[in-house]
């Protein structure tokens, strides 16, 4: 996906701390990014190697705004797929904000909820399993959710799917192949056919039963705990 528009946020949790990380990415952000930052040399970030980091001020109308460390990554070299930009200031909400507004002023906009990883996923960075590990992960609340979040965002739950296609493809060419060119060609027995689909449909439910349990491990139970009075029910919810 080819995009002219630099999107930016504050990608760090809400609220006060000691460092902030203020997101950039689209073609061109590292050139606006130049426009507000100085770095104690002199240097640009413009022409700059890529995955590299640069220790800088940031000025708003030529007064110091913060110090910062930037750092930029080329297309197709970043998260995104994108040019991208990465600003670690201090964590004060005042500053988070005059820099995003800084940013939007030099011509970025506010991304969208998740626009980030939709832009990934746009420009094959991940597929879509992927795409929603990596909100399962922020959102991991159990030891268990986030190894299976981090393993799918990993590609194993995608290395399965492509495991189960590329095999009912492979049954699926020796048929057409017995059917085009049966001369040459011979016809698979309708046994080893049968045998190849219970595996196939094996897979896919095992994958359907985890999707059950990780949507339980996602969203959690409701549980009611019922009794009579006095019987240990505040006991039992406070051992919990």
């Amino acid at each position: 996906m080819e995009t002219s528009e630099v999107i930016c946020a504050v990608s760090t949790a809400p609220g006060i701390g000691a460092i902030a990380v203020l997101r950039m990415s689209g073609a061109g952000c590292i050139a606006l990014t130049d426009r507000i930052f100085e770095s104690p040399s002199g240097k640009k970030l413009t022409g700059s190697k890529a995955n590299t980091v640069h220790f800088g001020r940031i000025l708003e109308e030529g007064c110091l705004l913060d110090e910062v460390l930037v750092t930029i990554f080329h297309a197709p070299h970043s998260f995104t797929g994108e040019e991208s930009v990465e600003i670690a200031c201090h964590g004060s909400l005042y500053i988070q904000q005059r820099l995003l507004q800084l940013l939007v002023n030099q011509g970025a906009r506010l991304a969208t909820p998740g626009e980030f990883t939709q832009r990934a996923f746009l420009n094959g960075k991940m597929d879509l399993s992927q795409a929603e590990a990596v909100l399962d992960l922020i959102h991991a609340k159990t030891d268990d959710f986030a190894r299976k979040s981090a393993g799918n965002l990993s590609g194993m739950l995608s290395g399965e799917i492509k495991e189960i296609k590329s095999g009912i493809i492979t049954l699926l060419s020796r048929i057409v192949a017995a059917i085009d060119f049966p001369e040459d060609v011979s016809e698979p027995k309708y046994s080893e056919i049968e045998t190849e689909i219970e595996k196939a449909v094996e897979r896919i439910e095992n994958l359907l039963k985890g999707a059950k349990a990780s949507n339980v491990m996602r969203q959690g139970i409701k549980i009611a705990i019922v009794g009579r009075p006095n019987v240990g029910k505040s006991s039992l919810f406070n051992r919990l």
